[in-house]
């Protein structure tokens, strides 16, 4: 399922979506069975509430504990959160100044008919 709502584009299938805002070119990955988050805000900083190995442009890193803060060279962050707090930052960054709130980070829900 691919669909384009104000510049948000969603796609997923089966409880796992990705959302990306053309916007303000951030992105976030969701699986609602297990409410996971991997969220990449507008400003490169990427944020996740679960252990993972991730690989960016070629860069192999490492997240395994809560708490776990990665500083790049690039100056961006990447930080293992809990699902609160990457929920917050996400509704606070994700959207645009009166962009179509098409989910809410908060309740874990979509806002829209998919």
């Amino acid at each position: 399922m691919n669909k384009t709502i104000d510049d948000i584009t969603i796609s997923g299938i089966n409880d796992n979506y990705s959302l990306t805002n053309a916007k303000n070119n951030s992105h976030i990955y969701i699986n609602l069975k297990n409410d996971t988050i991997s969220y990449c805000d507008p400003f490169g900083n990427n944020m996740l509430n679960h252990s993972c190995t991730m690989r960016l442009n070629f860069e192999v890193f490492k997240i395994t504990e809560l708490g776990q803060i990665i500083n790049r060279d690039n100056g961006t962050v990447i930080a293992y959160l809990s699902g609160e707090d990457v929920k917050e930052l996400a509704e606070r960054t994700f959207y645009e100044y009166e962009q179509t709130r098409v989910f809410d980070f908060i309740n874990f829900r979509f806002n829209v008919d998919l």
